[in-house]
């Protein structure tokens, strides 16, 4: 019989407490995993022909440089070479929900590398950008020919909940645009 009232009052008191719980200690909140940002960047001539493929002789790789929140970065080709060395790369990287973002620098990488339907071009591959953090920040594009761009990312006003969103922007050399990739064309 004790047993038996004890049963029926933890019953009840499991009952009331998830209410309570939920709605008045937890409310609305919401942890919201933003995605990092990553720019691609990507080069060609008057033609369309790919500057950044490595068997372009006139590639535009060796040199080229972006420079993010007073660091410069160099373009490396280390993903581009280890792809061609492993045809499937395996990660042991344990997953969790909360994702934090890695500046990796620029790095060259085959499209198709990241985007199974992708074409054989090449893009430069810039990141990851914090996409949790307000910013309003120049990107500063050199190529090894000399040629410079300007990408400005702004992000603002990060709203999380049910509808989570922010205000994000890009201009590609003063002009508003909607994003990646950013084409320089090199005419010449």
């Amino acid at each position: 019989m004790q047993l038996e009232t004890e049963m029926k009052r933890f019953t009840i008191l499991s009952i009331l407490s998830v209410p309570v719980a939920c709605d008045e200690i937890i409310g609305e909140q919401y942890e919201v995993d933003w995605a990092p940002v990553n720019v691609w960047i990507k080069v060609q001539d008057g033609s369309g022909a790919d500057l950044l493929d490595p068997e372009n002789p006139d590639n535009l790789i060796d040199g080229t440089t972006i420079s993010f929140k007073g660091e410069t970065f160099e373009a490396s080709m280390e993903w581009y070479e280890d792809s061609k060395a492993e045809e499937k790369k395996t990660s042991s990287t344990v997953t969790t929900k909360a994702y934090l973002s890695r500046m990796y620098g620029l790095m060259l990488v085959k499209d198709s590398m990241l985007q199974s339907d992708a074409g054989n071009d090449c893009s430069l591959v810039f990141g990851e950008i914090d996409a949790a953090a307000d910013m309003d920040e120049d990107l500063v594009v050199t190529l090894s020919d000399g040629t410079s761009g300007t990408i400005h990312y702004h992000c603002s006003n990060h709203h999380e909940g049910r509808n989570s969103s922010c205000k994000r922007t890009w201009k590609f050399n003063g002009k508003e645009v909607d994003g990646n990739p950013f084409v320089f064309t090199i005419s010449k």
